[in-house]
């Protein structure tokens, strides 16, 4: 449940941003969110590498790239508030962080920056099984090295991985820890939970995305993204030693993830309505 944003005329624009773990689907959010007129949502803004700004193509070099870096390595917080989420002429401007950059050093005072300012509204991005979440990421770390597949020819090859079962669990049991973590530290912001299984798995959920969309304060419309999905939902096309993991989860809270999603293969990342 939310509270959305009041929407009368002459408003400020919406500041968000979106806090997940890796792999949660974050990127095909953003992608989703930039196709909305209204919109711009910048990527991983504290990425070692600035290479994701909405406008700045990053694989050219940009004398604005390095004064933004620059800004940045001085006062994280500062370059977020006022580079990242200045709004221009949008109604809604926002950029993704993952967990774990607010505790790198080299980001000292960001965490504290952003809890002051309670204007900047948070989309908490889950994934509600672990499992593919860890597998996603042990894959695209270790395997493949693709982080984006935005075509079916992008879409990597990928034999069966033997996954390493304490590894597995511990990870799991980290993201959960994090996720009520950072719930707790939001909760003076007017925030919104959303899971990559109602949202961004095909079918998308065309309701839970006009919640996210009015949440920022914008009319819904159909959006679109061309990421793919890298990774088969059927844990055994992926998973080497699927019996393993199967011992370790099988009698636990956490045996559910084990169920073979079979999802509808996606031909585009569209959502579409019915005329009225």
């Amino acid at each position: 449940m939310f509270s959305p944003p009041p929407s009368s005329a002459g408003e400020a624009p919406v500041q968000f941003l979106i806090v997940a773990a890796p792999r949660t689907g974050s990127t095909h959010l953003r992608l989703l969110l930039n196709s909305h007129p209204a919109v711009c949502c910048h990527g991983e803004v504290f990425a070692p590498e600035l290479r994701s700004l909405a406008g700045l193509n990053p694989h050219v070099p940009s004398p604005l790239r390095d004064r933004l870096v620059a800004a940045r390595d001085a006062d994280p917080g500062a370059f977020l508030m006022d580079e990242v989420l200045y709004p221009g002429r949008m109604s809604a401007v926002g950029a993704k962080i993952l967990y774990d950059a607010f505790a790198l050093d080299r980001w000292t005072g960001l965490l504290e920056r952003v809890l002051v300012e309670r204007q900047v509204l948070i989309v908490h991005l889950m994934r509600r099984n672990s499992l593919k979440r860890f597998l996603s990421q042990y894959v695209v770390e270790r395997v493949t090295k693709q982080t984006l597949a935005l075509s079916a020819e992008q879409v990597p090859t990928i034999g069966p991985v033997r996954v390493p079962v304490a590894e597995m669990l511990a990870d799991i049991a980290a993201v959960e820890d994090e996720e009520r973590l950072f719930r707790g530290l939001f909760r003076g912001h007017r925030l919104i939970e959303v899971h990559y299984e109602d949202m961004l798995a095909p079918p998308m959920n065309l309701e839970k995305l006009d919640d996210l969309q009015r949440f920022l304060g914008v009319e819904p419309t159909a959006l679109m993204s061309p990421a793919r999905k890298i990774l088969s939902d059927r844990l055994g096309d992926v998973i080497e030693n699927m019996a393993e993991v199967e011992a370790a989860l099988c009698d636990t809270p956490r045996a559910w993830m084990l169920e073979n999603e079979v999802a509808a293969e996606p031909t585009s990342g569209v959502s579409k309505r019915k005329a009225a």
